[in-house]
């Protein structure tokens, strides 16, 4: 399936009825598909779903949608100028960077008031969502020392697992099957003259750098 056709789809699904109640995940991701295309035909509705990602909010299960959210406002703030939606996407920054725990990680849920997780613990899984969508925040206009807070503790939690592995889904030990460290200790008993592969440095940048266009197409949109 094409590019066109793929975004055609999207812009079908998004005005059908009973749009609105989808889960925020995927209508922030529909919505930043097609604000990556760079269409101006498409700003009508990526503006609507702009508004209601800055009114966003939930109960319960928030890390897991307020990430999506604000990547998508932010981009969208980055891409077009229109900052009608700072407020909301700075209210999502900072429910998020106070909902997170005294070491830099989110739940399922934001962290209870003593600064710990409830349920059972980190899950990196939304809290690296999270965390690109505080330094997108940031980028689009979000100045704030709650969340410039909240992306350091964040990435230095991250960088822990720099040369170990990947990141894993939750409270676990780095993930290697699919790391090149990995790689070499599962097949080395195959070889005799195998020789450890180079380890591949990792970094969290988290400083602020100009705004720029991240998605689609570089020109930039004017708001309508």
């Amino acid at each position: 399936m094409g590019r066109k056709s793929r975004r055609a789809r999207s812009t079908t699904r998004m005005v059908k009825p009973g749009y609105a109640e989808m889960d925020a995940i995927p209508r922030s991701l529909n919505a930043l598909a097609l604000l990556a295309s760079g269409n101006a035909d498409h700003l009508p509705l990526v503006k609507k779903d702009a508004e209601w990602a800055a009114g966003y909010s939930a109960k319960s299960m928030q890390t897991w949608y307020y990430g999506y959210c604000m990547v998508f406002l932010a981009e969208y703030v980055l891409a077009t100028g229109d900052e009608s939606v700072l407020p909301g996407l700075k209210r999502l920054a900072l429910e998020a960077a106070k909902g997170q725990s005294a070491v830099g990680s989110w739940g399922h849920g934001f962290a209870i008031p003593d600064g710990r997780l409830g349920g059972y613990g980190m899950m990196n899984s939304p809290g690296v969502v999270l965390t690109i969508g505080l330094v997108l925040a940031r980028e689009a206009g979000v100045k704030d020392a709650d969340v410039s807070a909240a992306i350091e503790r964040s990435a230095k939690l991250l960088r822990f697992y720099t040369g170990k592995g990947a990141i894993p889904y939750g409270d676990h030990s780095p993930w290697v099957e699919g790391h090149s460290r990995g790689t070499w200790r599962s097949s080395r008993s195959d070889r005799s003259d195998a020789r450890p592969r180079p380890r591949q440095a990792t970094r969290v940048t988290t400083g602020t750098r100009t705004p720029r266009r991240t998605t689609g197409s570089a020109r930039r949109w004017a708001p309508p």
